[in-house]
């Protein structure tokens, strides 16, 4: 019998892994340098709000939810700005 190598999917994508495989595609695909800003300061935020434990493949609509209160409501806009007092 032969042995099955453990896969990334069977624990689930983390937020890490998932930045970079979003990335990666959207690089080959030929996106701009500000679009793929946009995507790493979105996975910040996924990171932000869910913590760094999460995994993405754990992600369900109560979640998704609850990402989008904290974006509206709870979320420190500009946090690492250098013009923040």
């Amino acid at each position: 019998m032969r042995k099955r190598r453990a896969s990334s999917a069977s624990k689930g994508l983390t937020f890490q892994e998932g930045r970079e495989l979003v990335i990666r595609i959207k690089t080959l695909e030929g996106r701009a340098q500000l679009t793929l800003d946009s995507y790493n300061k979105l996975f910040n935020d996924f990171e932000r709000c869910f913590g760094v434990r999460k995994h993405m493949t754990n992600i369900n609509l109560e979640d998704a939810r609850r990402f989008m209160k904290w974006q509206l409501h709870e979320k420190t806009q500009f946090l690492k700005s250098r013009f923040r007092n």
